[in-house]
């Protein structure tokens, strides 16, 4: 890891949040905080790890930053005689790039009528 910032945000490894009050404090662990949720100031060294419980789940992680992304996803059969070989699903930035995607009308298959929307956090 690298060595921790005030500028960051950081959650404990099982994933509390951690209000960081310095990173210049004395000795090994010079890294000063609040852990939300336990009573008093908690410690760590330059790279995260633990006072108390060292190597355990108070070490320091970072937070990413994410966004939502939208994906649009259809459902897709391939057919082998009277059934379906292969049953799956297609996912599309947006629903115009669908028109471009004719792989599986090649190999015989089949698209349902139906989009379902997903939205997921994407680290940026």
């Amino acid at each position: 890891m690298n060595e921790i910032s005030l500028l960051k945000k950081y959650k404990t490894r099982d994933g509390k949040d951690v209000r960081l009050l310095c990173t210049d404090g004395p000795g090994e662990y010079p890294v000063i905080g609040i852990v939300d949720g336990l009573f008093g100031v908690n410690i760590w060294s330059m790279t995260g790890e633990s006072y108390v419980f060292q190597g355990a789940f108070f070490d320091l992680v970072e937070v990413s930053k994410t966004v939502p992304k939208t994906f649009y996803r259809r459902k897709w059969f391939l057919h082998s005689g009277r059934k379906f070989a292969v049953e799956d699903y297609n996912y599309y930035p947006s629903k115009e790039l669908f028109d471009n995607a004719y792989a599986v009308k090649e190999h015989g298959g089949t698209w349902s009528d139906e989009w379902e929307t997903i939205t997921v956090e994407v680290p940026v």
